[in-house]
């Protein structure tokens, strides 16, 4: 009777043990699926990872890329805006010279120009911004027609400025007889006084040469 025993609960032992396996079958397939999602998971997020730093480096390296750029361009202004300062100071310096008067061949035109006989009050260099310039000529004639001698004066410096500039011209702006003759070596004539303006373009003219 033993022997029949042991083969039965044997077999109900077998029975319990197909069951239990068939039961918890679903568990580990879940657990497999769920290793596999996570196993998935982590590959996911590794490329991710991998795309970020990608796209990390791509964006320093272009930052690094505008960053020279911006560089080069400030340089390039910073250069642009010396080389500017240079060109206008260069063309004000050469503006200046070009638009001065040399007023000194001007002063030896008036002084080789007036005759013996004319005495200097004062002379007068002026320029004007409308392109004129004048040179003020104040001083006394003797002779016998103190007058006619003066206007000998205008005259020949009129001839001389008109070297300068063709359209030059002369006028008087004081022209009296003055009441005390000069008196010379033996003798004495009358005298006059005059103030001549002598007119001219300097523009064009820039060296009055």
């Amino acid at each position: 009777m033993r022997p029949m025993m042991i083969i039965r609960t044997n077999l109900y032992a077998g029975v319990l043990a197909q069951e239990h396996q068939k039961k918890f079958q679903p568990v580990r397939i879940a657990i497999a699926a769920g290793v596999v999602l996570v196993l998935f998971a982590m590959l996911c997020y590794g490329k991710l990872l991998l795309n970020v730093r990608s796209l990390r480096q791509q964006a320093a390296a272009a930052s690094a890329k505008e960053e020279a750029v911006h560089k080069n361009l400030l340089e390039a202004r910073a250069r642009a805006e010396v080389l500017k300062a240079k060109i206008q100071y260069r063309e004000g310096f050469m503006g200046v010279a070009n638009n001065r008067i040399n007023w000194a061949p001007i002063l030896e035109k008036v002084l080789s120009t007036l005759p013996p006989n004319v005495q200097l009050y004062g002379l007068d260099f002026a320029k004007h911004g409308n392109g004129k310039a004048v040179v003020t000529v104040d001083g006394r004639v003797s002779g016998e027609q103190p007058r006619l001698e003066c206007d000998k004066v205008r005259v020949l410096l009129l001839d001389e400025f008109r070297e300068i500039n063709a359209l030059a011209s002369s006028r008087f702006t004081l022209l009296e007889d003055l009441p005390e003759p000069v008196h010379k070596a033996g003798w004495t004539e009358p005298a006059a006084r005059f103030t001549i303006q002598l007119i001219w373009n300097w523009k064009g003219t820039p060296h009055a040469k």
